[in-house]
């Protein structure tokens, strides 16, 4: 709609244009420019504040959010009964140093069914894609999941990642739900999929 109003406008402005033709053409450029400058606005405060929700939330402190063995950690242990993991991966160079290339955790604490659990975090760096790191952490997690006798895992993404939704699909995930991220925003969603075990 921006951008039609903008268009809007540059043509009231160019086409023999009287005075009133030339301020709501300049009127029509301007609110475009604005409702672009907001959304980018709201896009990028969005996004470093779930990235500081996340420093805050899990990503403090890893270990102790994702413990293998809940329970055994002390009293001040936040023991929800759930199955929760973290995996890394890592690519040894030439010299044998190690460097984190992706990474994926296991989240019991947002289901109330402890039968239950979220992926969460799965990532794996830009130039490691590609290669089957982000399969392979999905595996390993998979396996996990099963073994410790979940029934079901669960994840949420979005439209600004459709290979990984496609990686989900050829994996069997199935998607139960697909919700509009913004009314003003065509095609954007946050897409809900599970995986029975």
């Amino acid at each position: 709609i921006a951008y039609l109003a903008f268009v809007y406008g540059i043509y009231k402005l160019l086409s023999r244009p009287s005075r009133e033709q030339v301020w709501w053409g300049a009127l029509s450029c301007a609110a475009s420019a604005v409702w672009v400058g907001y959304w980018r606005w709201h896009l990028r405060s969005s996004f470093w504040a779930y990235c500081r929700v996340s420093l805050e939330d899990d990503l403090k402190d890893v270990g102790k959010y994702y413990a293998f063995d809940k329970g055994e950690a002390g009293e001040d242990d936040e023991d929800d009964g759930g199955v929760s993991a973290f995996w890394v991966a890592e690519a040894i160079g030439s010299e044998g140093e190690g460097k984190i290339v992706g990474c994926v955790g296991l989240d019991s604490r947002t289901q109330s069914d402890k039968k239950i659990s979220e992926v969460r975090r799965l990532t794996v760096s830009q130039e490691c894609r590609r290669k089957g790191i982000a399969a392979s952490l999905m595996a390993t997690l998979t396996a996990y999941a099963r073994q410790k006798g979940l029934a079901k895992l669960v994840l949420t993404t979005t439209s600004y990642q459709p290979t990984a939704r496609e990686m989900y699909k050829r994996s069997r995930w199935e998607e139960v739900q697909r919700t509009s991220l913004s009314p003003f925003v065509r095609g954007v969603y946050q897409h809900t999929m599970q995986f029975t075990l």
